[in-house]
């Protein structure tokens, strides 16, 4: 789970939001999940541990409501209402719980190591694409040019082989 208190961390530097925060993570966690910066001074990451094989969309939901509840505890609402919280299920799951709910690409993001790999992926099937197109029309050339060539020289003897 991802939480972007970014804002709020920026608005409402003096007012404790960071060490309110804590405590509502610490309400709405076990002593076996990890949290820690996943980006330092804006965004929290928690890995729940242990979690074992449940669904995915229930264990969401509660995580969500536990997490929720903590931060109403310990948060005015106007700081509640800064902070974006997003679920993330690995190894990935494309379904709509996971995130976005869109293809492994779209969640780059959360690897931003890959995000070169991704980029040279990307511009090596451009190039692969335009040289099909390019192969294509020199084939059609190629094939328009030697039909006409053979039109020419046998039109008298195959006359509708050769009508378009």
């Amino acid at each position: 789970m991802l939480i972007d208190a970014s804002k709020p961390f920026r608005t409402d530097r003096g007012t404790g939001v960071y060490s309110r925060l804590v405590l509502a993570l610490s309400a709405s966690t076990r002593e076996t999940d990890l949290w820690g910066w996943y980006k330092e001074g804006a965004v929290i990451g928690v890995i729940f541990t242990e979690i074992g094989s449940v669904d995915v969309i229930s264990l969401r939901d509660t995580i969500m409501s536990k997490v929720q509840s903590a931060l109403q505890t310990n948060l005015r609402h106007d700081q509640i209402e800064d902070i974006l919280i997003s679920f993330h299920v690995f190894p990935d799951d494309p379904g709509p719980h996971n995130g976005n709910g869109g293809p492994p690409e779209t969640r780059l993001h959360l690897y931003p190591d890959l995000q070169a790999q991704n980029d040279t992926k990307r511009d090596a099937k451009l190039i692969k694409r335009g040289i099909d197109i390019a192969g294509s029309l020199a084939a059609l050339i190629f094939a328009g040019t030697a039909v006409s060539a053979h039109c020419g020289r046998h039109q008298a003897h195959l006359p509708r082989a050769c009508a378009f």
